[in-house]
């Protein structure tokens, strides 16, 4: 099954939940935590951005909706937030470099 491109806007349960989810400390390398979520079958997170606000955003590819819920369930964060999964038919980057011509949505969809 082809990969499509997710944005996920993962939202707090409460402010508890938010104190909970960062008291742990960050102790994988950005390498590390790649390797980390490469190795779920079916929903990888490529990126994340993370504030200090009740909410945090994280770019996924994945075959489906669910395959990304079940890989929250696996990294047991589920537990922390809500998450809100929108499929993103464009996805272009800086960071990437690509010489890929980056597809509009489909009309149906706009």
């Amino acid at each position: 099954m082809a990969m499509k491109h997710y944005m996920a806007v993962h939202t707090f349960f409460s402010e508890d939940a938010r104190r909970a989810y960062f008291a742990t400390p960050n102790s994988k390398t950005e390498k590390e935590w790649g390797q980390m979520t490469n190795a779920v079958k079916g929903a990888k997170c490529r990126q994340t951005w993370t504030g200090t606000e009740e909410f945090f955003f994280c770019h996924w590819e994945a075959e489906s909706e669910e395959a990304i819920h079940q890989a929250i369930r696996y990294f047991g964060v589920d537990k922390y937030h809500h998450t809100a999964l929108y499929q993103m038919h464009q996805f272009v980057s800086w960071y990437r470099n690509s010489d890929e011509i980056a597809p509009n949505p489909p009309l149906e969809d706009v």
